[in-house]
């Protein structure tokens, strides 16, 4: 039973997780006029760069203070698409896709509401963005994980990250905590490492970092 929940946990993130480089939790504690993002209050400017995919986990005050990634940082406030639908919401997730190319220099999150806000600085991307990548599928053995995909090239190193906690945890590298292999064959990467229960526990996600020569 306990391999069924982590397979399922671990499922799920892969076709979050895999998408975004950042994550960005946003609140307003106490219904205060102003936000707090990965816990530093009064609205600190981010910084996102070109060519990469961000998540906004949203937990604000509900009906009271909804924020959406805006193109300006007044009201009315003009949603930035991105690659989805940015609605204004109090809590939730919302993904921002920002092009490698043709990118907005300036970007906020804004109360659309009450129109405080936070600048969302824009800088180019420092390399080439990686080809996508794809999860094709995560196999379990009894000591081992698998993690097969698609888009990779071997130009990129391939590195899986894990962490316990999407909100407030750290990203670590699995090759600090267990060994890996990695093989790369028509289009197709193939990547095992050791479970890592022994490490942070049944609730386990992962994501692909892939980074530049």
């Amino acid at each position: 039973m306990k391999t069924k929940s982590w397979i399922l946990v671990l499922t799920i993130a892969m076709t979050a997780i895999c998408r975004a480089q950042t994550n960005f939790a946003i609140s307003t504690p106490n219904s205060q006029f102003a936000f707090v993002v990965n816990g530093t209050n009064n609205n600190p400017t981010l910084t996102l760069t070109a060519g990469a995919t961000y998540m906004f986990v949203m937990n604000t005050t509900p009906n009271f203070h909804p924020v959406v990634v805006a193109t300006t940082n007044t009201l009315p406030a003009q949603p930035y698409s991105g690659d989805a639908d940015q609605s204004p919401i109090s809590t939730g997730t919302n993904f921002v896709t920002i092009p490698a190319t043709d990118f907005p220099t300036n970007l906020w999150y804004i109360c659309a509401i009450h129109g405080f806000s936070g600048l969302i600085k824009v800088v180019p991307p420092a390399a080439t963005p990686p080809p996508p990548n794809t999860i094709v599928s995560i196999v379990l053995s009894p000591t081992n994980v698998t993690v097969t995909s698609t888009g990779t090239t071997t130009t990129y190193a391939f590195v899986p990250q894990f962490s316990s906690n999407l909100v407030s945890g750290t990203w670590l590298d699995v090759s600090n905590f267990a060994s890996i292999t990695n093989t790369f064959a028509d289009g197709t990467n193939t990547t095992v490492f050791d479970r890592l229960e022994p490490v942070c526990g049944p609730n386990v996600f992962i994501r692909i970092s892939q980074r530049p020569p």
